[in-house]
C-alpha cells in the first residue's frame, strides 16, 4: 500500500491506519509505504512499513530532489518484495502520483495495481494513473467522474464506532469538520448560524481542523466579526482522529458546506447517530426520505438555517434522524464491509494475473 502519511493519531488521515489494522486481518503479509511515519507505538505482527521522506522542510530544488530519491525508494522497495514472492498487488490511495510513480516497475514485474480515489476533480495526472492502474476503487460512482469498466464503487471505510449518540440531549452545539481550506465553504455555516441565533440564543458552532489557508481563515474571522458572532463560534483546530469521538458524542447536529463527494467526516458523524447536514447531492442514497431534514442547496445560508432550526428545536425528530443515519451507514460503508469488497478485488486481479501467465 502507497499512501501519504501512516499516523494513527494523525488529525486528517488517521483514518489510514484503521484501514491498514484491519486490511492485515484479511492478508499474509502488508506492506505500507508512506510518505511520512509517525507515532507507531504497536503494530500487526504481519504489517511492516516503510518511510519515503524524512525530511520534512525544503525548498523547490531539494523537493525534486526528493521526489526523484523517492520514487527509486518506491521502486527499490517494490523489486525487493517482489523477489522475496510477498508481493501481488499494489494499493495506492488518493494521490494519482503514487500510481504513475509505481506504473513502471510494476509493468516490469507484473504487478496488478488498484489505486483509491475518491473526488469529483478530473485531471490529467488522474486520467494518466487511470491509464495505468489495473482497477480503481472508489467511494460513490459520482467520486471518480471517469467512468469505464475498471472502476468500482465499495464504498467509503468507516469505523464502526463502539460508543454512539443515543439520546441527544445537547441542544446547543453545532459541529463542522474539515481542513479550512475555500473548498469547504465554511462562511455558509457561519452566515447560517447568525440566522439561527435570532431564534435560539444560546448555539454554538465549532469548526475541527487545520489551517490551510491562512487567507481565507483571516476572511472568516472577519466575517465573524462583522456578524457579533466572536462568542458563538469557536475553532478548535485540529483533533487527532483517534480523540474525534468526544466531540461527536458531545454535539447536536453536525453541518458540511462541503461539494467534495462524500465527505468523510460527514459519514463519521453519521456513524455515531449524530444528525448530519450536507449540501452535495452525492448523499442522497443514503438520506433518501431524510432530504428535507438532512440536505440544502450549495451557498444557501438562509435554507441552511432554516434545517438548523427544526433540528435544533425538535428533540424526537434528531434523535429519530440520527438512529436512521447510523443505521444507513454501517449497513453500506462501514470498514468491515469495504475491506472485504477490497481483498476480492485483490483476489480477482491476482487469479487473472495468474491465468495470464499459464
Amino acid at each position: 500500500m502507497v499512501t501519504q502519511e501512516l499516523n494513527p493519531i494523525g488529525d486528517v488521515l488517521g483514518f489510514i491506519w484503521t484501514w491498514v489494522t484491519k486490511l492485515s486481518e484479511h492478508v499474509n503479509y502488508l506492506f505500507v509505504v508512506a510518505l511520512r511515519v509517525k507515532n507507531i507505538k504497536e503494530k500487526p505482527s504481519n504489517l511492516e512499513y516503510f518511510p519515503l521522506i524524512t525530511q520534512e522542510k525544503h525548498n523547490i530544488f531539494s523537493r525534486v530532489a526528493l521526489q526523484i530519491l523517492a520514487t527509486l525508494k518506491l521502486w527499490f522497495i517494490i523489486m525487493r518484495l517482489w523477489s522475496r514472492k510477498r508481493l501481488n498487488v499494489v494499493f495506492t490511495h488518493m494521490c494519482p502520483e503514487f500510481t504513475i510513480a509505481s506504473a513502471p516497475i510494476c509493468k516490469v514485474l507484473r504487478i496488478p495495481i488498484v489505486m483509491w480515489y475518491a473526488h469529483k476533480h478530473v485531471n490529467l495526472k488522474l486520467k494518466l494513473a487511470y491509464a495505468l492502474s489495473d482497477k480503481i476503487v472508489t467511494s460513490h460512482e459520482k467520486d471518480c467522474r471517469i467512468k469505464g469498466k475498471k472502476t468500482t464503487v465499495i464504498g467509503q471505510g468507516i469505523k464502526v464506532p463502539k460508543n454512539c449518540v443515543n439520546e441527544i440531549k445537547n441542544d446547543n452545539t453545532i459541529i463542522s469538520v474539515g481542513r479550512i481550506s475555500r473548498i469547504k465553504a465554511y462562511e455558509t455555516i457561519i452566515k447560517a448560524l447568525s440566522e439561527v441565533l435570532n431564534e435560539r440564543k444560546y448555539v454554538k458552532l465549532k469548526i475541527i481542523g487545520p489551517i490551510y489557508d491562512k487567507q481565507y481563515y483571516q476572511l472568516l474571522v472577519k466575517l465573524i466579526k462583522d456578524l457579533s458572532l466572536e462568542d458563538h463560534v469557536i475553532f478548535i483546530g485540529p483533533v487527532p482522529h483517534s480523540q474525534m469521538e468526544e466531540h461527536y458524542l458531545n454535539a447536536t447536529v453536525f453541518v458540511s458546506s462541503s461539494r467534495t463527494g462524500f465527505d468523510k467526516a460527514s459519514l463519521e458523524a453519521m456513524a455515531y447517530g449524530l444528525p448530519t447536514i450536507v449540501c452535495d447531492d452525492t448523499f442522497d442514497e443514503i438520506l433518501s426520505d431524510l432530504i428535507p431534514y438532512c440536505r440544502y442547496t450549495p451557498g444557501n445560508h438562509k435554507e441552511l438555517a432554516q434545517k438548523l432550526i427544526k433540528i435544533l428545536s425538535d428533540r424526537e425528530l434528531r434523535n429519530k434522524v440520527g438512529k436512521q443515519l447510523r443505521k444507513r451507514v454501517l449497513e453500506r460503508h462501514s470498514v468491515d464491509t469495504f475491506i472485504k469488497k477490497l481483498v476480492e478485488i485483490f483476489k480477482s486481479l491476482i487469479e487473472t494475473d495468474k491465468q495470464k501467465a499459464t
